[in-house]
C-alpha cells in the first residue's frame, strides 16, 4: 500500500535522511491525482477500480480531511470521468465537478455528456445540466477561474471523436464556462484576431490569474491570448507571439 504525507521542505532539506512521520499519512489502494488546487488546498482524487472518493490536502498546516465525496460509478461500458475543483465565490464552498463523455444510445454515432457536481458543504453529489457543446477533447479537466470550470468546446458539432483536420473555420471554437455558484453554463467566443485554424488543437489555461487561449500559428509562431476581465470579450489583449524554428524531424 502507498500513501501521501505532509513533510516540511526545510525540515528534508536540513536532513535528507529525515524518518516521515505515520501520523499524517494517507494510504490508497492503486490510484490518486491531483483534482487540482484552491486558496492552498489540494484536491486529491483517489481510485479503485470504478469506486472514487476525494480528500483536501492543506499542505501549509500538514492536515488532510476525512473521505469525501465516496461514490460508485456502475456503469462499466462507459468513459471515465473527469475532474476538476473550485470555488463557489459566493458561498465560499468548495465543490468538484465530475464529468464524462458517452455514447448516445438513440444515436451511436454522436456523443453526449454527463455532468456531476459536489459539494463539500452538504457532502452529496447531484446531476446537474450537461454540457451545452462538447468539449474539444474529452480527455480534458477543464481550467479553474475565479469559481468558474472552463472548457474549449466546438460549436456545432456533437462528437467527442474527430479529425482535427475537419475543422475548417475557426468560428467553430468556443469557450464553455461553467458557475460553479449558479451552476449555469456561459458561452464566449476567441479572439476576433484569432482568423486561422492552427495546426494542432489549441489550449486553454490560466496565466497571471487570467484565463488565457494558446495556439500554434503556421507551425512557425506560439500566441497566447489573455483575457484581462473574466467574461469580457473586449479586454482579451494579445500577450505574447513568439516564434520558433523546426530544425529537422529524425525518425525513431
Amino acid at each position: 500500500m502507498s500513501s501521501v504525507a505532509s513533510f516540511p521542505v526545510r525540515r528534508l532539506l536540513k536532513n535528507p535522511s529525515s524518518t516521515v512521520s505515520g501520523d499524517n499519512c494517507h494510504g490508497w489502494l492503486n490510484t490518486v491525482g491531483v483534482v487540482g488546487t484552491c486558496k492552498g488546498l489540494l484536491c486529491l482524487l483517489f481510485r479503485v477500480g470504478r469506486n472514487y472518493w476525494f480528500c483536501l490536502w492543506n499542505p501549509a498546516t500538514r492536515t488532510i480531511s476525512k473521505d469525501l465525496g465516496i461514490f460508485h460509478d456502475n456503469n462499466a461500458l462507459s468513459g471515465n470521468f473527469k475532474f476538476n475543483f473550485g470555488c463557489d465565490i459566493s458561498t465560499g464552498t468548495y465543490k468538484v465537478v465530475a464529468y464524462r463523455i458517452d455514447q448516445d444510445e438513440e444515436n451511436e454515432d454522436s456523443w453526449r455528456s454527463q455532468v456531476q457536481l459536489f459539494s463539500i458543504s452538504d457532502n452529496f453529489w447531484r446531476d446537474i445540466e450537461s454540457f451545452p457543446l462538447i468539449p474539444v477533447n474529452r480527455n480534458n479537466n477543464g481550467v479553474h477561474l475565479s469559481g468558474t470550470v472552463n472548457w474549449l468546446a466546438l460549436s456545432n458539432y456533437h462528437y467527442s471523436f474527430y479529425p482535427y483536420k475537419h475543422i475548417t473555420y475557426v468560428e467553430q471554437f468556443v469557450i464553455v464556462s461553467l458557475d460553479l455558484s449558479t451552476e449555469t453554463y456561459a458561452q464566449f467566443l476567441l479572439p476576433s484576431d484569432f482568423d486561422q485554424v492552427a495546426c494542432i488543437n489549441p489550449t486553454l489555461a490560466v496565466l497571471l490569474d487570467c484565463l488565457c487561449f494558446s495556439h500554434d500559428f503556421k507551425g512557425t509562431e506560439f500566441v497566447i491570448w489573455q483575457m484581462k476581465e473574466f467574461g469580457v470579450q473586449e479586454n482579451g489583449i494579445h500577450c505574447k507571439h513568439r516564434q520558433y524554428s523546426i530544425i529537422a524531424i529524425v525518425p525513431f
